[in-house]
């Protein structure tokens, strides 16, 4: 209910007062719980934070191989993850809500840090050879870019949408060119094991 709320009337119009009179308690019952409208979207960010990263838990498993192609990677992953969160009420009116207070901008940053850091590792574990440091800051440069794309996407409609984001997609494979090599072919891959196998036999024989 919140998170519908928040959407049809905006931060500017969203209210305590409002919340209890649409889910029919008392004002008093919502004080209780939360001190004003802000500690309320604080709340759902927190639980919209659970869902974007369950949401993400596919993208950073297939990045983390070095044998997947990352490029279609970043295509797919970006596509379902855009359609899921156009699909989920509130993530809009939440984004535009985190400069609001400076809670909420500490709890921005603290989803963003977190996101950047997961990406950080899932870059290690693919075999980028960087210092630290040098993932992380990687990591942040992707993560923010995304976040405040992500902003912009759902506020396009139909192919707008779609073409915003192609070039997107396009913009973040073109800046991890220079940290990612393609994997080799499969025929490739598959022709290395094969050759791997004779030598396996021939050395067996000798």
């Amino acid at each position: 209910m919140t998170a519908t709320l928040l959407d049809e009337v905006g931060i500017e119009g969203f209210n305590t007062n409002l919340l209890a009179e649409r889910t029919g308690v008392r004002v008093r019952t919502v004080y209780r719980y939360f001190p004003n409208k802000y500690a309320v979207i604080v709340a759902l960010t927190k639980r919209l934070a659970i869902q974007w990263d369950a949401m993400m838990s596919d993208y950073y498993q297939k990045m983390a191989d070095p044998q997947s192609n990352w490029r279609e990677v970043i295509r797919n992953s970006n596509r379902q993850w855009l359609q899921r969160a156009r699909n989920v009420p509130g993530a809009l009116s939440a984004l535009q809500a985190m400069n609001a207070t400076p809670e909420l901008q500490q709890l921005h940053f603290q989803i963003f840090e977190d996101m950047s850091k997961r990406l950080a590792s899932v870059l290690a574990a693919r075999g980028v050879r960087q210092p630290p440091e040098k993932l992380l800051a990687i990591a942040r440069t992707i993560t923010a870019a995304t976040n405040s794309r992500t902003d912009v996407y759902l506020q396009l409609k139909g192919r707008e949408a779609d073409r915003f984001w192609e070039e997107v997609s396009l913009s973040e494979e073109r800046y991890l060119e220079g940290y990612l090599t393609d994997p080799p072919p499969r025929s490739a891959r598959s022709g290395a094991r094969k050759s791997g196998s004779r030598l396996q036999r021939d050395k067996v024989r000798r």
